[in-house]
């Protein structure tokens, strides 16, 4: 399982790594008129449900990078940290990985999203490529 967090959405891809293909995308929305804390409760939530559904072995998340405001570098600490909480009840590993390690780990395995199920929707939404290749690089890398 891999997770793109983000204070607006977060794209979720959860992979099979027996079967080698993805089972599920997900785009996370908590409601954006509620406070940040509501919002955080709320991810956290979502995340942990995901967490207990399928059990996964291990979670990547995205590693954050520095950020010119330091209030939105703090919301996206908080984000990685409760998915960090969430994997951890489940039992999973849990990985940082920098979105640009896993683009070059892709690379060099060429690329080939369509092979694991990747569809063309998928690809498309930002947020939920961002976990589609988080997750294949930690797969690839682990």
């Amino acid at each position: 399982m891999a997770v793109d967090p983000g204070s607006r959405a977060a794209g979720v891809a959860i992979f099979d790594a027996e079967a080698k293909k993805f089972l599920e995308f997900v785009k996370i929305n908590p409601k954006a008129v509620k406070s940040f804390d509501e919002r955080l409760w709320e991810y956290y939530q979502m995340i942990a449900k995901l967490a207990r559904s399928v059990e996964p072995d291990l979670v990547v998340v995205e590693r954050m990078y520095v950020w010119k405001n330091p209030k939105v570098a703090i919301q996206l600490g908080q984000l990685v940290g409760a998915t960090k909480v969430a994997a951890h009840l489940v039992g999973a590993d849990v990985v940082e990985m920098d979105i640009n390690v896993a683009r070059k780990t892709l690379r060099q395995f060429g690329n080939n999203y369509t092979s694991f199920g990747v569809s063309e929707g998928a690809s498309k939404d930002p947020d939920i490529f961002a976990a589609v290749q988080l997750c294949l690089a930690g797969c690839l890398l682990s």
